[in-house]
């Protein structure tokens, strides 16, 4: 059929899907195969669904430049990581030279905290970026699921954003270490910071792990 169509629920909506060549035979059929799936449904009787008109995946137009995209988003996250490791290492040398100085507490404390805060914004960062990336490919799979465009996500390719999480879980942890010896009262042992650090880590790795995408 020319004009196929389909129903979708809980808003009734039928969908249309139009493919060459069409003739105005074709609209009647279409109308026709409409009021029959209607008239099938008791749940659509007495209801007016609304019509959208939705282009065949393989007529969806390509852009050429969704690529370069890509490599933008990527290259942003590598240097966010970079700078902000950067960041992470001057924030180190500060705490560890506070230490040696005997600095006040409160500063060591707030030394300590933001060298948390530092890392998990620095992991949404670049998870923030990675989704876009991979919401360019997700895109091109649904324009054309065969794209050799795509032959790197055919399979599963997140073992460098796992070493990636895995890094910074292991820094979190010897932040809230330091957190845990500057304020006693919440020091709850290595093993319950590992456990706290686990959750936004592994949300966020989660979060922005890559896809599958099969043909």
């Amino acid at each position: 059929m020319p004009i196929a169509n389909t129903i979708e629920k809980p808003a009734p909506t039928v969908v249309l899907t139009p493919t060459e060549p069409l003739t105005v035979k074709s609209l009647s059929d279409a109308a026709a195969a409409v009021a029959a799936e209607v008239a099938k449904d008791p749940a659509l009787q007495g209801t007016d669904p609304r019509i959208e008109w939705r282009l065949p995946t393989v007529a969806l137009p390509e852009d050429t430049d969704w690529q370069n995209w890509a490599r933008h988003y990527d290259t942003l996250a590598w240097q966010v990581a970079s700078i902000f490791t950067a960041a992470s290492v001057l924030l180190a040398n500060s705490y560890v030279n506070a230490r040696l100085n005997d600095a006040d507490l409160q500063i060591l404390r707030a030394l300590a905290a933001c060298g948390v805060g530092l890392i998990l914004f620095q992991m949404f960062i670049v998870g923030a970026f990675r989704t876009y990336r991979y919401d360019l490919y997700k895109a091109e799979h649904r324009r054309k699921r065969d794209s050799r465009a795509l032959d790197s996500f055919r399979k599963w390719t997140g073992y460098p954003w796992l070493v990636y999480c895995f890094v910074a879980w292991v820094a979190i942890v010897l932040w809230l270490y330091q957190v845990s010896y500057l304020m006693p009262q919440w020091d709850k042992g290595l093993v319950v910071d590992g456990i706290v650090a686990a959750v936004p880590a592994g949300v966020i790795g989660y979060w922005a792990a890559p896809p599958v995408l099969t043909k």
